[in-house]
C-alpha cells in the first residue's frame, strides 16, 4: 500500500525488512539478480527502475526467464508462441 501511496521509501524498507531487497555492484548482476528472484517467485515478483532504459532491460531479462520457465515445465506449450513459429 505504500508504494501506490507514494511513499516509496517505505515501501522499500517495508520489502526489506522480509528480505525482498537485493543490491548489486552493476546493471548485469542486477539483471541476473532479478531474474533469479523472478524465476525463484515463479514470475510473482516486483522490480524497480529509475529509467525507462532500465526498465526496457529488466522487461527483456524478465521475458526470457518466463521463456525458461514455460520451456522447463513438460508438455506446457502455449499456442500464441506456436503460431508465431508457423510464420
Amino acid at each position: 500500500m505504500a508504494a501506490q501511496q507514494g511513499e516509496i521509501g517505505e515501501a522499500l524498507a517495508a520489502y526489506a525488512s522480509h528480505g525482498a531487497v537485493n543490491i548489486a555492484d552493476d546493471q548485469t548482476a542486477s539483471l541476473a539478480a532479478m531474474a533469479t528472484a523472478f524465476r525463484e517467485a515463479k514470475g510473482h515478483a516486483v522490480e524497480i527502475a529509475a529509467t525507462n532504459a532500465q526498465v526496457g532491460a529488466i522487461n527483456e531479462e524478465l521475458r526470457q526467464a518466463a521463456r525458461d520457465r514455460r520451456h522447463q515445465r513438460p508438455g506446457n506449450c502455449h499456442p500464441r508462441s506456436a503460431a508465431r513459429a508457423e510464420r
